[in-house]
């Protein structure tokens, strides 16, 4: 790869590694590299896999979408909100263009349980 960044003290707390270099591009299982990716996760903390035909591939949260890397599937805030059977703390949750879940900090004010 030989594309590094420091990694800071923000990304080794909410980032969970250590103080050091870190790749600036990743791959994911499938060899996809995915700069500005995300991981999903549901409310339960397990990842999310793609309901494409014969995919089952992790989604990801990219560009303010939830995104396939292997079939390209994209799955608009309500579908997908409904696929993991979120319980949203609020309506503009479905408008937000912030992960969820895993807002650190909301923009609307709301409060969750992660």
């Amino acid at each position: 790869m030989g594309l590094f960044k420091k990694r800071d003290e923000y990304d080794a707390i909410y980032g969970g590694g250590p103080v050091g270099d870190i790749p600036v591009y990743a791959e994911d299982d499938y060899g996809f590299n995915l700069p500005g990716c995300d991981e999903v996760y549901d409310e339960d903390g397990y990842s999310v896999p793609c309901d494409g035909y014969n995919c089952n591939a992790k989604v990801k949260f990219h560009n303010g979408r939830y995104e396939c890397p292997k079939c390209g599937k994209v799955f608009d805030r309500a579908d997908f909100f409904a696929y993991i059977g979120a319980n949203l703390p609020g309506p503009e949750c479905v408008t937000c263009n912030n992960l969820y879940p895993g807002c650190i900090v909301c923009p609307y004010g709301y409060e969750t349980d992660y």
